[in-house]
């Protein structure tokens, strides 16, 4: 045969299974239920609230702020934390050890009530602590934690996360748990106890000893606890106060007093919608709820858990009822008969009200407040299916008046308590197998297919919705169904696997058809308090908000909008989106420099959950830049734009001056006030290359939401800024005449720019007739080089020569150099005569 379990996470309002057949070995397998925790220094909350958790050090001290939301609870990030509660027990401020000093920064009037659990803790988790090396392994072994000590009196709220391998192994202690005892005043709400391992002399409890206070949405899941004397139970050792809308599920042993949610009752305490599912065992007064009555009041609750010990001292409900001490009841309650045939062992006193043992059938029966369950609350109770036992929701009542459901942390009323449900088939071990009364999407399943002989399992996923196997090799297979097996309106899916066996010779196959039932999962919502600008003279239908809503099972989601002011144009549209029409108003008062902000919800619908976001819509006007005329200069002169802006909201403007073009924009704006609404620079003398040219310039205003930019031109004319000004020095030997190679680099140094390379014509003045700078000078024919022989013809005395230098300069501009003038003296006769030689030799 093959073990099928199913175990339940908590979707808000899904489909739960519960136990079909029992088995107490299997609740010890049940999976934990971990929250992400996102970083070292928050947590995210499941309504989209978030706290910020102590800052880490070296010294495993919280940091100056210990409530950050301001509710009043000391938020309890890490282990260390849970262990610094010992030091402040009236919960008004934060001690990290008994002579640390006391903080109550963040506490409203500087005072705190308590504590509260902003992530799930697992002492075996390194990220668990603020310094898991020097903490983790002294809380881990050997005694493992120390139970918090003296009287606790104040709040500790959980907010339905869990503390999970809890150790403390003091055999020799009484009060044991994770408080020693809880005062008449003290609250602990939504907190989740797994895989504990406990055990003490007497007053041994999960959550507290010994309790005068209350606990409310609140259970122990798994493990087991031990007491070496009396006084014995699930969630607390003896009880004076309340104890509601809380579950155990784990196994609980000791000598005397022993009870699946309190060992020990007294003066009236009451214990209300409560149920047990561990095995409950001990020497007397064994009571699937409690163990002993002292005028207990039990209404509303369950045992289904087995009871060993003494015929004549133990019952599904109360072990043994002091008969000296009347006033106690058990009303609207019921025991398995599978746990016990008694719903209060040995003789008693006690008055049991529409009170008995039934089947498992009759348990299961229900699927809402009908025949023996008539009287209990579904704001308290999810009856399911006609298999499954009922399970607990997350009640307030009338109980907590500090914090309101879905308040801050707190989980929703009408969630289900974290971590319950559970099934179990029996299924032939060789033939294929359909489960009709499958799980529901989003549960964990547990295939159990181990078999005598076999060597070797294997599964293999065949078909249904994208499923990936942590593990194939394994007889027992653990899983998560996925949330979209059963697609569209259908209200199931399937999942197939075939299972292979070896027994060392050959193997058997079978096919495992799972019958998911759909469970609606609400629209969800990717992040809440949305921020939105909408600017005055935005475009017509302009998108502002999009994909706020998804819905994992793909049903088409109807959205509602209220808070839209009517006359600010806003619409919403079909598909959910905030959209403009027009020109939207400015709500309230521009006179300071917040934009006015306009609450508006929109919600989205499947027809069966709504999910809701809250936007703040800003309308904001933008700044407004006064037209800024064209601008006329010439090349080298230095600009001043002096622009001007305002903003109807009286913001705060920034400015920017950006170049949008010009080849030699960098140099010019490098250097100039970019950030002002004045701008100040120099035209460069070489900007234009034509007779005009055109710098466009951006100036724009932003007010933190929105910018405006207006267009500026500045005309640039061209001038010519200057002419060759070096000497042109001419050198002479052997009667041959060079101009000197300074004048292209000298043309460099033009403002307008080097140009073209020069070009020379050597000009000769006769001696004897006018060579003033315009006199009878004339081009010699030829001569356009750098350099110019003489010839013998004007080799005469008196002769003057020099250079006529063109040039045209970076733009365009020509002009004209004379070099200095050479005088021609005559040389000796036999210089002559060699030149004259030279000259016919050549």
């Amino acid at each position: 045969m093959v073990a099928v379990e199913f175990y339940a996470p908590p979707p808000p309002l899904g489909t739960w299974v519960i136990l079909l057949l029992f088995s107490v070995a299997l609740f010890s397998a049940q999976t934990v239920f971990a929250q992400t925790f996102t970083g070292s220094d928050w947590s995210e909350f499941p309504g989209g609230a978030k706290a910020v958790c102590h800052s880490s050090n070296a010294n495993n001290n919280a940091d100056t702020d210990i409530d950050n939301d301001n509710d009043g609870l000391i938020e309890v990030c890490f282990v260390e934390d849970l262990n610094a509660i010992r030091y402040n027990l009236s919960g008004s401020g934060y001690k990290a050890s008994a002579s640390a000093a006391n903080k109550t920064s963040g506490c409203p009037s500087n005072v705190c009530k308590g504590y509260e659990l902003v992530r799930d803790l697992d002492f075996t988790d390194d990220d668990s602590y603020r310094n898991a090396s020097a903490n983790k392994g002294q809380w881990t072994t050997s005694t493992g934690f120390l139970p918090i000590g003296g009287i606790f009196n104040a709040i500790f709220e959980g907010n339905g996360y869990t503390l999970s391998n809890l150790r403390i192994v003091r055999p020799m202690m009484q009060y044991v748990g994770l408080f020693g005892r809880l005062s008449s005043n003290a609250h602990i709400n939504g907190l989740g106890i797994v895989n504990v391992e406990m055990s003490g002399r007497k007053f041994v409890g999960s959550l507290v000893g010994d309790s005068e206070g209350t606990v409310t949405n609140s259970y122990n899941r798994n493990g087991q606890i031990t007491g070496n004397d009396r006084q014995i139970g699930g969630l607390a050792g003896g009880s004076l106060g309340t104890i509601t809308n809380s579950y155990n599920t784990a196994s609980i042993e000791g000598k005397d007093d022993i009870g699946g949610i309190a060992g020990d009752t007294q003066n009236n305490a009451t214990l209300s919608n409560t149920y047990n599912l561990g095995s409950v065992a001990g020497d007397a007064d064994i009571g699937g709820l409690v163990g002993i009555s002292n005028r207990a009041i039990i209404i509303n609750s369950y045992n289904t858990g087995p009871i060993s010990g003494p015929r004549t001292r133990k019952g599904g409900l109360v072990g043994a009822d002091n008969a000296r001490m009347p006033g106690g009841k058990v009303v609207n309650s019921y025991s398995s008969e599978q746990a016990s045939d008694l719903i209060v062992g040995g003789a008693h006193a006690i008055p049991i009200i529409n009170s008995t043992t039934v089947t498992t059938a009759e348990l299961q029966a229900p699927t809402g407040p009908t025949g023996i369950y008539s009287t209990w609350s579904e704001d308290d109770w999810y009856f399911g299916t006609s298999t499954e036992y009922p399970i607990l929701r997350y009640s307030t009542g009338t109980n907590v008046n500090y914090l309101a459901c879905g308040e801050s942390q707190q989980p929703t009323c009408g969630n289900t308590l974290r971590g319950q449900g559970i099934k179990l088939f029996a299924i032939p071990a060789t033939t294929d197998v359909r489960i009709t009364r499958g799980p529901a999407e989003g549960e964990t399943v547990v295939l159990d297919a181990t078999r005598a002989g076999a060597t070797n399992y294997q599964w293999q996923y065949t078909g249904g919705a994208s499923l990936i196997l942590p593990t194939t090799n394994t007889s027992i297979l653990r899983f998560s169904i996925p949330p979209d097996v059963a697609l569209g309106s259908a209200t199931t899916g399937l999942l197939a696997l075939r299972l292979t066996v070896n027994d060392g010779t050959m193997d058997t196959q079978q096919t495992v058809q799972i019958v998911v039932n759909t469970v609606n999962d609400p629209p969800t919502v990717q992040s809440t308090d949305h921020q939105v600008v909408v600017t005055i003279g935005t475009t017509v239908n302009k998108q502002i908000l999009v994909d706020v809503f998804e819905d994992l099972d793909g049903d088409p989601l109807r959205y509602t909008a209220s808070g839209l002011p009517a006359d600010s144009n806003l619409i919403l549209s079909a598909d959910g989106t905030l959209r403009t029409r027009g020109t939207s108003r400015v709500v309230g008062s521009a006179t300071t420099n917040t934009a006015s902000a306009v609450i508006v919800s929109v919600a989205a619908s499947d027809g069966i959950s709504t999910a809701t976001t809250t936007f703040r819509l800003l309308f904001n006007a933008a700044p407004v830049i006064t037209d800024i005329a064209p601008i006329a200069t010439t090349e080298g002169e230095v600009v001043m734009i002096v622009a001007a802006a305002s903003d109807a909201n009286l913001d705060n403007l920034n400015y920017l001056w950006r170049a949008t073009s010009g080849d030699k924009t960098a140099s010019i704006l490098a250097a100039s006030l970019l950030s002002s609404a004045t701008l100040v620079f120099t035209v460069p003398n070489d900007w234009a290359n034509t007779t005009q040219a055109m710098l466009s310039l951006a100036f724009s205003v932003g007010d933190g939401a929105t910018t405006s930019t207006e267009a500026v031109t500045v005309n640039i004319t061209r001038v010519d800024n200057g002419d060759l000004t070096t000497a042109l020095t001419i050198t002479e030997s052997d009667d041959r005449l060079t101009i000197a190679t300074t004048v292209s680099i000298a043309l460099v140094t033009d403002p307008d720019g080097g140009g073209t390379s020069p070009t020379y014509q050597w000009q000769i003045c006769l001696a004897d007739t006018n060579c003033s700078p315009g006199g009878q000078w004339r081009d010699i024919s030829g001569a356009t080089a750098d350099s110019y022989q003489i010839p013998e013809a004007e080799a005469v005395g008196g002769n003057q020569f020099r250079v006529q230098l063109s040039y045209r300069d970076g733009q365009g501009y020509g002009g004209t150099a004379y070099s200095e003038v050479f005088n021609y003296r005559a040389k000796a006769v036999f210089v002559r005569l060699k030149l004259f030689l030279e000259g016919a030799l050549q």
